[in-house]
């Protein structure tokens, strides 16, 4: 019994240490604080340099760029087929400037908006179109797709939960993103059909313009959800938003 006791005790100190030593890396915000919103700002715009190469020992990975595996975009009035994107990676995120934060704490629950902008960010994909015909005219094809959106604003707001156990969840991420513009250039291993696809896109940037915003949106917003949890599993709540 002894020997197990000491076991869970050094098992404790290791934990809580291992917690002081990833919660020294951030800005503590006071829930008291008046200023909490322009505290909060000023934080998450420093953790942007503190995460940018990633802190591999607390399983945080790389935001420059950020990588995801795979991500599908179901049929709309625009691309009336299932958009398949594996080998995701998404730069300049951590170029980003933090505009406005508003947070709301009340009881167990957690709100918190965030607006910001980046000169541009980038996102390369592989991608697998099938039964991709509009207008008669047939994009079936996979290859390699690079999106650009210029002059970048994002608005992003999350849902959480505080548990019993004390730490923080996010269960829910919405993101709303513009750009003055978005450039695309699709490479497949058939160049005639590579041009087509872009021409398409050059063509018709207008029309496709608010199915980019909303596709990448949602994607963006499925990723912060899990970079953000990745951290508030690992932080007691009252740890870091101190009463």
């Amino acid at each position: 019994m002894k020997v197990i006791f000491c076991v869970y005790c050094i098992m404790v100190t290791y934990l809580t240490s291992c917690n002081g030593n990833f919660l020294s890396k951030f800005q503590i915000c006071s829930r008291s604080d008046p200023n909490m919103n322009k505290c909060l700002k000023e934080a998450i715009q420093n953790a942007l340099r503190v995460l940018k190469n990633g802190l591999p020992e607390y399983n945080y990975p790389s935001m420059d760029p950020i990588k995801m595996k795979d991500w599908a975009v179901q049929p709309s009035a625009v691309f009336n087929f299932l958009q398949q994107f594996q080998n995701i990676e998404l730069f300049n995120h951590t170029d980003a400037r933090i505009r406005e934060v508003e947070v709301k704490i009340m009881d167990s629950r957690f709100f918190l908006n965030i607006k910001y902008t980046a000169p541009t960010i980038t996102i390369s994909t592989d991608y697998n179109y099938t039964h991709a015909i509009i207008n008669g005219v047939d994009y079936t094809s996979n290859g390699r797709a690079v999106y650009m959106i210029v002059n970048y604003r994002g608005d992003l707001s999350m849902v959480g939960k505080i548990g019993e156990n004390g730490f923080l969840f996010i269960t829910k991420s919405q993101l709303s993103i513009e750009g003055d513009t978005f450039y695309s250039v699709y490479n497949t291993t058939n160049e005639e059909l590579s041009k087509t696809i872009n021409s398409f896109i050059d063509t018709h940037r207008l029309l496709i313009y608010p199915h980019v915003m909303k596709k990448f949106g949602d994607l963006y917003a499925h990723v912060y959800k899990d970079l953000a949890n990745i951290i508030f599993s690992q932080i007691l709540f009252d740890d870091i938003f101190p009463a």
